[in-house]
């Protein structure tokens, strides 16, 4: 039960930040992609255990973020700003894989 409210709780200010700051494109997008990739955890949870094991859940959701950082340092040649200082706190907060299967 905690790791549906940990998606809604990463879910939401995600995407109530992006449509607070539409007109900043480059925060927008950052954001929208951050709140589309929590979903992704949502639906990684409905695989069978053989295929996706617990522990990777959300091991896949911060390698999709990480894609989104590959393109900002292809594109771009930098990490943005809100990347750089707001990922890894929130890579740091996911659910540990014990608390998931309780």
């Amino acid at each position: 039960m905690i790791v549906p409210l940990f998606d809604m709780v990463c879910f939401t200010p995600t995407f109530f930040l992006a449509i607070y700051w539409r007109t900043k494109k480059q925060l927008h997008r950052r954001l929208m992609f951050i709140a589309t990739c929590v979903l992704t955890a949502a639906a990684g949870g409905r695989f069978p255990e053989a295929v996706l094991p617990g522990y990777m859940l959300y091991a896949r959701v911060d390698m999709l973020i990480l894609l989104g950082v590959a393109r900002d340092l292809i594109i771009g040649r930098r990490i943005h700003r809100y990347i750089s200082t707001h990922f890894p706190s929130w890579s740091s907060h996911n659910p540990s894989p014990s608390n998931q299967m309780a």
